[in-house]
């Protein structure tokens, strides 16, 4: 028998650090529990949330904070040496209070969003460039480029692979 896939109004999570909302989240019920039907390990979701943070710019919070510097694969050293030139006892402390605003000025914001853009930009080439298909067939009157209206739901691309 095919388990029945439940949406939850709202689902409020932490993502590394980041508090999340998901908005009509899928689930299904086993063993007396929601189970909720997200992969939060995706590349979609992430690049999801560094859209989310770039395009609002929010203050700078622990748990953003966070967030970014995993996001960077940066030590505590790393993103105290490029950013901030505190203690990385200072930065922890800034991390573990995920819901308080760090201690930053806005132009070590502004250094820290453009270095997000900059690795945002560089990981969607990467993976643009995994995705490509080397020696296809050249497009053709028998072989035309064909441009669908691809209109996916959230589900479909996050939950659904």
């Amino acid at each position: 028998m095919k388990k029945e896939t439940k949406f939850l109004k709202e689902y409020k999570t932490r993502i590394n650090g980041i508090s999340v909302v998901f908005q009509n989240a899928p689930y299904e019920e086993a063993w007396g529990s929601k189970v909720i039907g997200i992969n939060f390990h995706s590349k979609e979701l992430e690049q999801k949330i560094c859209l989310t943070l770039l395009k609002h710019q929010p203050i700078l919070t622990g748990g953003i904070l966070k967030y970014i510097r995993s996001y960077f694969d940066y030590s505590l050293q790393k993103m105290n040496d490029e950013f901030f030139g505190k203690t990385k006892a200072t930065l922890s402390e800034w991390e573990s209070n995920l819901d308080k605003p760090i201690n930053a000025d806005s132009a070590i914001r502004e250094k820290i969003y453009a270095k997000l853009l900059a690795v945002f930009q560089s990981k969607m080439l990467v993976d643009l460039l995994d995705t490509v298909e080397k020696d296809a067939e050249p497009y053709t009157d028998e072989n035309p480029l064909i441009l669908g209206n691809e209109r996916e739901t959230y589900y479909d691309q996050v939950v659904g692979q």
